[in-house]
């Protein structure tokens, strides 16, 4: 029976320490391409409950990928600290290949998190939920349809104030300070960061703290006299088409 839980529901229900939990831990190992193709491998191999370092490199063979026997438990450990999947106590020989020799190999395999974990990216990026699935393909299409209403509902949602920001942003360069936006809106420097972090959530422009590494900036920084922290700032696309339906 398919689910019918609320999505505000579930948005209410999410903590942050599990969403930490979750990007930090269970999915940190994901974020690297390595990581991904040995988990791909488990997850692959049901036939096979164990898999060890020789059974590894003997499929990463099929791969353009290709890791030292160092590399490898590296990234196996990664995964088992993510719990992904887990190092089993005994040594045992490889699972799935014809191996004669007398050595023994650590056996590895997948737990059962990494397999929820698994089903749970497959439902993340199923059909119903993906870019490019049939569903979101016709409210694209609607969306192009009806896009300049959707401009120009967005356009009166901004009040004035935040209209002369982006004019502002426009004529500054893209490293500015506060005070220097200040001085060609004149707000003060509480009011023009209270705009600054409504735009960016608005998502009509983008803003990120640049971080200075001059040796006098750490100086000063040192002696406990920072200088003017500088913003990167710049209007997205949304934002610089609302200044121009406005100027028209």
């Amino acid at each position: 029976m398919v689910d019918q839980t609320s999505p505000r529901v579930i948005a209410e229900s999410l903590d942050i320490h599990e969403l930490d939990q979750l990007f930090e831990v269970d999915l940190k190992p994901l974020k690297n391409a390595n990581a991904r193709i040995l988990y791909k491998l488990f997850l692959d191999s049901n036939r096979s409950k164990h898999l060890t370092t020789l059974d590894i490199q003997d499929k990463l063979k099929s791969t353009d990928l290709m890791l030292r026997k160092k590399e490898i438990n590296a990234w196996l450990g990664s995964l088992q600290i993510a719990g992904l999947i887990t190092k089993e106590n005994m040594r045992g020989k490889p699972t799935t290949i014809d191996y004669r020799g007398r050595y023994t190999y650590d056996l590895w395999r997948l737990t059962e998190k990494g397999r929820d974990i698994a089903n749970k990216i497959s439902i993340f990026s199923s059909e119903k939920t993906s870019p490019k699935g049939r569903e979101n393909v016709e409210k694209d299409a609607n969306y192009e349809q009806s896009g300049e209403k959707n401009l120009a509902d967005s356009h009166r949602r901004l009040d004035l104030n935040t209209m002369v920001l982006l004019r502002a942003i426009l004529h500054t360069n893209d490293i500015v300070t506060l005070e220097e936006l200040r001085e060609q809106m004149s707000p003060s420097a509480e009011s023009l960061w209270e705009m600054i972090s409504q735009g960016n959530i608005d998502g009509v422009l983008t803003v990120e703290t640049e971080r200075s590494t001059s040796i006098t900036a750490k100086i000063f920084g040192f002696l406990g006299m920072p200088k003017r922290r500088k913003y990167r700032l710049s209007l997205t696309e949304v934002g610089q088409r609302i200044l121009q339906s406005s100027d028209a």
